[in-house]
């Protein structure tokens, strides 16, 4: 872990408020490959737990996904051309780096997903440190998750998942919920509320 002594820090979760989901936004194209959007699904909810506590990783998903409709390469593919920057939320990470404050991404993903984010969206080098749920064993919103978090002393937590945000309220870490885009206002309600100068 980096060390952050003496930085006020905010942690911001990746898919939904930083980056679009690809898994999500693939489910309207993967008809074009030979699967069911049932098919789909229940394929994610068999796998997505296991990558996302680091028990299996990317490389495992694409086949259980393809199963025996399509290759997996091209699934493979299809999903990660889904995964796009959300303007609002790249902004808001710029705005509040340059603004002195850490950045900590706070992601549910695969190890190997996360390298490929981090290496492929410039962006996203300018956070201070990731947050892998795989890497932890556990993911959001097990309270462990919000447990370890916690060690970074974040002054407020960003997620699109009202579920999450519920979850590290009760771990005693302050949330917003990232509803499309202005979220940036509410983190900086919780920053004048913490007592810290906001900038003009």
């Amino acid at each position: 872990m980096v060390s952050m002594d003496n930085v006020d820090t905010i942690a911001i979760d990746l898919e939904g408020v930083l980056l679009s989901d690809g898994l999500v936004r693939a489910r309207s194209r993967i008809g074009t490959l030979g699967l069911t959007i049932e098919q789909y699904d229940e394929r994610l909810a068999e796998i997505v737990p296991m990558i996302e506590t680091g028990r299996a990783d990317a490389d495992d998903l694409w086949p259980h996904l393809a199963g025996r409709a399509c290759r997996p390469a091209a699934l493979r593919d299809l999903v990660l051309s889904e995964y796009q920057p959300i303007p609002y939320g790249v902004t808001a990470l710029n705005v509040l780096r340059s603004q002195g404050y850490a950045v900590v991404i706070a992601a549910n993903s695969a190890r190997s997903l996360m390298i490929a984010w981090h290496e492929r969206f410039a962006w996203l080098r300018e956070a201070d440190e990731l947050l892998n749920s795989a890497a932890l064993t556990h993911r959001k919103p097990d309270v462990a998750y919000f447990e370890y978090l916690r060690t970074y002393n974040p002054i407020v937590f960003v997620d699109d998942d009202e579920t999450n945000v519920r979850s590290a309220r009760m771990c005693g870490v302050a949330a917003v919920t990232a509803k499309g885009d202005g979220w940036l206002y509410e983190v900086y309600g919780v920053l004048a509320r913490a007592g810290l100068t906001i900038p003009a």
